[in-house]
């Protein structure tokens, strides 16, 4: 459920994160065919070093693949591309309409822990994001959630209060780290949720 919070003026800009939010994450060990459970791979993977490097920049793919297919237990590190690649994060349906109707309304913006390739997947298929007025890739910003400095950042390049902005994320970490700078923030997954919130903010 998402983390309630106490409705402030109306936002300057919609702050939202991808994955979660408006990209369905799937069933990533399922998509890849791993030998383990949805959650056990996601404590690998939001634990990994590696990760964390490839979505900060600091790794290239060429690198990543290979050290990820080792903390997976993929015994064949050459069939790691097309087993990563098998993960598709694709946009939720309505999200496509729901930031068509907002675009002539507010500014959006996008924050995201994310990688070239799943990025590369998402707008293969949509121009959605063109409306965008930000887009915070943490691979090419090099900042990462939930780290201060990131929203410290995003308020800087936004050039707004931070009370101006509601920011939109699944992650309970990110929401909290958010409201520590001032950012109005919510603990939102699928579109359903991101729209409960926005109706409240009269959007």
């Amino acid at each position: 459920m998402p983390v309630d919070s106490e409705i402030k003026a109306v936002p300057s800009v919609i702050l939202f994160d991808l994955g979660g939010v408006l990209a369905d994450l799937r069933a990533p060990a399922d998509a890849m065919r791993l030998q383990m459970t949805n959650a056990e791979f996601w404590k690998i993977w939001l634990a990994s070093d590696n990760v964390k490097a490839l979505e900060t920049g600091r790794m290239t793919v060429a690198r990543f693949l290979p050290a990820i297919a080792t903390e997976l237990g993929i015994g064949n590190e050459r069939d790691i591309d097309r087993r990563f690649r098998q993960w598709d994060l694709r946009l939720f349906d309505g999200v496509e309409a729901l930031l068509d109707r907002l675009h002539p309304r507010i500014k959006l913006a996008l924050l995201s822990n994310t990688n070239e390739i799943h990025w590369e997947q998402v707008i293969s298929r949509t121009k959605v994001f063109d409306k965008f007025s930000a887009l915070f890739l943490s691979y090419l910003t090099k900042r990462y959630k939930p780290d201060a400095s990131t929203f410290e950042f995003v308020v800087r390049e936004l050039a707004l209060s931070p009370a101006e902005i509601l920011f939109l994320d699944d992650s309970l970490a990110n929401v909290t780290a958010a409201r520590g700078a001032g950012i109005n923030a919510f603990q939102v997954q699928g579109i359903e949720q991101v729209q409960n919130v926005l109706e409240r903010f009269g959007f």
